[in-house]
């Protein structure tokens, strides 16, 4: 995506000159160039800001640009934060993502000082992917059979408040809209803590369903529906209630229609027991297993279809596979190999990172999704706020959730089609 409508703005005080600021952002614009985002222009303007008050500054700053010029589509917000910044930069996440439709990219002022390529590298591949665009695509047999109809990947995960913390859990669930499955949106709500299912997924499904058809024109012929954060014992109740709401919602999009959509629902797990190690020569120059591995018997399940995937190659360590438990499948007709391919395929997706990672993309996102719920609460909600220094004793039945979804905000329209939560 072409980078050339941006501004800047400056939270750290007279810790840096304008020059300093104009210097160094040259190399976030070489890496732009060099990655195949256009000749980046300079930005619109360069702001010192308040960090008493960051909402004021940032509005002042958004008033004094020519509107023609900072479309919400195509605009970016660059923020330079101090090195401990948690309340600016959440102040800044809800102006930018919730109340103004903004996007926005901090950075935190050590790491801006000493910048690098690598560093300015990884920053312009969140902000091309931020502005719609494009920064790997990954190609399989079985996602060209899926490519025929129509198609959705959604990936889903519930984070959890700590022991004795009256907190809503966050739901998060992102889904695809584009042929390749590398284009997200994401929904975001509240609920019980600690309730492991998603109690309001109809709801989000009917939403992510709908706003599929916004986009593309046609409902989807079958969804991939990736679930995180499950434990074994949690597998029948989830799978029960999650892919009845599935069914559920389908049906509030289909009606009477002869319109059919086919479900797989899939169980990633990250905290298992079994590491995998290679016989003789036969790992990598780690001695590890190459990525692509594949276990799918003596050690699975015996009463699920299972398997392990180890998709990516530890830098250090030894690396930990991810294990798939497929718990309904309508559209593969139990043939495994298509779900590990796909599996597979997805690791390679992930915006972020240059490499194939652990775990599919689409479930990378939702727990990133579910970790933004302190930018979702309205500054106005004194003592509703997720982060570790609000915390508070969950002392009984004193836990009302009805005063937290009332300061729980959505996601501004400007930003719902991008994939802000990068």
């Amino acid at each position: 995506m072409t980078f050339h409508s941006w501004a800047v703005i400056d939270f750290v005080g007279d810790k840096l000159t304008m020059d300093e600021i104009r210097y160094r952002l040259s190399g976030l614009s070489t890496s732009c160039r060099n990655l195949g985002m256009g000749n980046p222009v300079e930005p619109l303007d360069i702001f010192r800001g308040n960090a008493h008050s960051p909402e004021d500054s940032l509005m002042k700053l958004i008033r004094g640009i020519d509107k023609d010029k900072a479309k919400p589509d195509t605009f970016m917000l660059i923020v330079i934060l101090p090195n401990s910044a948690g309340p600016i930069r959440n102040a800044v996440k809800h102006w930018g993502d919730i109340k103004i439709g903004v996007k926005t990219q901090c950075l935190k002022l050590e790491k801006f000082m000493s910048a690098k390529d690598q560093y300015w590298n990884n920053v312009a591949l969140k902000i091309n992917a931020r502005l719609g665009g494009l920064n790997s695509s990954s190609e399989s047999g079985v996602l060209n059979d899926l490519k025929a109809q129509p198609y959705m990947i959604v990936g889903a995960d519930v984070g959890h408040p700590g022991p004795g913390v009256a907190k809503p859990s966050v739901t998060g669930v992102v889904f695809s809209y584009d042929e390749g499955a590398t284009k997200y949106a994401a929904l975001t709500e509240i609920q019980q803590p600690r309730v492991e299912i998603i109690e309001s997924l109809q709801k989000m499904m009917v939403q992510a369903l709908n706003r599929f058809i916004d986009f593309c024109k046609l409902p989807p012929r079958r969804i991939i529906f990736f679930r995180d954060g499950v434990s074994e014992g949690e597998y029948n109740t989830v799978a029960t209630a999650e892919i009845a709401a599935i069914q559920a919602a389908i049906q509030t999009i289909v009606g009477g229609r002869n319109y059919q959509i086919l479900v797989t629902f899939i169980v990633v797990g990250k905290r298992h027991h079994s590491v995998f190690f290679p016989r003789d020569r036969e790992g990598d120059r780690n001695g590890n297993c190459h990525p692509g591995l594949v276990v799918e018997n003596e050690v699975t399940g015996p009463m699920r279809n299972d398997f392990y995937l180890q998709s990516h190659a530890a830098i250090q360590g030894t690396p930990r596979s991810a294990h798939y438990i497929v718990l309904h499948d309508d559209i593969f007709n139990g043939n495994m190999q298509k779900i590990q391919e796909l599996a597979f395929t997805l690791c390679h997706v992930y915006a972020k990172a240059t490499r194939s990672v652990s775990i599919p993309a689409p479930v990378y996102y939702a727990d990133l999704v579910c970790s933004r719920g302190v930018f979702h609460m309205s500054p106005e909600a004194h003592g509703l706020q997720f982060d570790d220094s609000a915390s508070s004793s969950s002392g009984g039945s004193s836990f009302d959730l009805n005063i937290w979804r009332t300061a729980f905000k959505s996601v501004n329209q400007h930003v719902e089609k991008s994939m802000y939560f990068l």
